[in-house]
């Protein structure tokens, strides 16, 4: 996220999805958090899942951990959902 002021913005293809995607944006822009994302388009490329997970180090070097996903069909955001996660979840192979 450069820079960092702006915080963080999801677009397809260079445009702002129809939905509202303030949550996401939020979920997606912990500043000073690893995120490992992985991406899934159906055959057709109407459909489109990003899977996340994220590690943010805080106060006394615990690190909270959060998992989720969102799918967009045709342009638009139709689910977002995260909830909190563990080590095991973020360290998937």
């Amino acid at each position: 996220m450069r820079p960092l002021q702006t915080g963080s913005r999801v677009l397809l293809n260079g445009r702002t999805p129809r939905g509202d995607v303030s949550p996401l944006e939020l979920e997606l822009g912990e500043v000073g958090a690893a995120y490992r994302m992985s991406f899934q388009c159906s055959q057709n490329g109407e459909t489109m899942q990003l899977s996340w997970v994220s590690g943010l180090v805080g106060e006394g070097g615990q690190v909270r951990y959060r998992a989720g996903s969102a799918e967009f069909r045709r342009g638009a955001l139709v689910r977002s959902l995260s909830e909190e996660a563990d080590e095991e979840t973020f360290w998937y192979r």
